[in-house]
């Protein structure tokens, strides 16, 4: 069976790779937990766009959660290799652009191309080498919050790794000013690394090793 189309069946949820139908779905949902996210604030059809095209790189691993009622639950994505599977080309690009519409010229986009500039004109401070592998996102609804679902989705991701041959660790995003979510990976084992400013947001790198 291939990498992505990997399903497990626990006793409390069902994980599968997202079929196409349920990409929005679940746009939606990573909007809702992290609504901050500029490619959230993109809109569904980008955001569902730019799932999608990470998800169709081999070293990609995305699993979505079902409980017994087929109710979507939770979701987590991670790359093999970040910067591969985060490349654009020209066709998918222009595919994004039109997705995003009026949206590239709201307060919010325009805000953060420019602290993006900004931070470029910034002199830059010699930082650790990232790991190559990436947790890019982990959502659980807020209705099925605080049943292990997220240690389930890390460790299947974690075991995707493995089966690529990984060594070492990945590396995690999160911003400074989530308290709640750095504590998490805190929690589960990650180390924390550094904060850097990333278009105007104070970001929070973690490394997190896998046995």
């Amino acid at each position: 069976m291939a990498d992505k189309d990997l399903a497990m069946t626990m006793p409390q949820y069902s994980l599968r790779s997202p079929h196409a139908s349920e990409w929005d779905a679940l746009a939606r949902m990573i909007a809702n937990a992290i609504p901050t996210y500029l490619v959230s604030q993109l809109g569904v059809r980008f955001s569902s766009l730019y799932y999608r095209h990470l998800t169709a790189h081999p070293g990609t691993c995305s699993l979505a959660a079902y409980d017994e009622r087929g109710n979507l639950a939770g979701f987590v994505l991670g790359c093999a290799d970040s910067q591969g599977a985060k490349q654009l080309r020209l066709p998918v690009v222009a595919r994004l652009l039109l997705a995003a519409n009026y949206r590239l010229v709201s307060p919010a986009f325009l805000s953060w191309l420019v602290r993006g500039v900004l931070n470029l004109m910034q002199p830059k401070d010699i930082v650790p080498q990232k790991p190559k592998a990436e947790l890019v996102i982990l959502v659980v609804a807020e209705t099925f919050q605080g049943q292990g679902l997220a240690p389930l989705l890390i460790a299947e991701l974690e075991d995707f790794f493995r089966r690529k041959k990984l060594k070492k660790s990945y590396f995690i995003l999160t911003e400074k000013a989530n308290k709640a979510l750095n504590r998490f990976y805190e929690k589960i084992g990650a180390h924390f690394v550094l904060t850097r400013v990333h278009h105007g947001r104070e970001i929070n790198e973690w490394h997190k090793s896998f046995p």
